[in-house]
Formats: structure tokens, C-alpha cells, sequence
């Protein structure tokens, strides 16, 4: 919230950029990967408080494989931030510079 106070003292565009940057596109990806990270949170204090500890590595093996593949899209979401905000309908001048506040 504070990055946005500042980039509305530089102007309108700016504010629309971070606005967009921030909380359309960066807690998209944040809170999907930390709602799959508590996730594993909760399936391993599960087998670790039921003594099952070759459970708690397969957990955590398993959800290594599915977070590195969940974050390959999210990856792509971020490079290709631009063009997808375009293919949305954002404008282009809000689009590019959101594209930079992301980067």
C-alpha cells in the first residue's frame, strides 16, 4: 500500500501502473503459491505429530514437484505481463508501464 501512496504523488499513470502491477498481477501469484505452500504447512505437522515421518517426506517431496510446476505459469504470467494485460483490455500506455513496476 505504501508503494502506491508514493506513485500517486508522481502522477495518474503511475498509480494505475503500481495499482495494477501490485495487486492485479503480484498477489495473484503470491497468494497462490502461499495458499499451496500452507497447505503442505498443515499436511506436515499433520504426519510429523503422527510420528509417520516417511509420510512428512513424501509431503514435502510432492509439494516441491507441484510448487516449482505451479510456478513455471506464474513465471510465464510475470514475463508475459504486458501482452496479457492487453489481451484483457488494459490500455497500452498503463499496460507497459505496469509491465515495468512488475519486472
Amino acid at each position: 500500500m505504501s508503494t502506491q501512496i508514493y506513485c500517486g504523488h508522481l502522477g495518474n499513470l503511475e498509480l494505475a501502473a503500481s495499482s495494477l502491477g501490485n495487486t492485479g498481477i503480484q498477489v495473484f501469484a503470491y497468494g497462490l503459491m502461499l495458499g499451496m505452500g500452507s497447505a503442505v504447512e498443515t499436511l506436515c505437522g499433520q504426519a510429523y505429530g503422527a510420528k509417520k515421518y516417511d509420510m512428512l517426506g513424501v509431503y514435502l517431496q510432492r509439494s516441491t514437484i507441484l510448487l516449482m510446476a505451479t510456478g513455471i505459469p506464474v513465471m510465464f504470467i510475470y514475463i508475459f505481463s504486458e501482452p496479457i494485460l492487453l489481451a484483457l483490455g488494459e490500455s497500452a500506455t498503463i499496460a507497459s508501464a505496469a509491465a515495468i513496476f512488475v519486472y
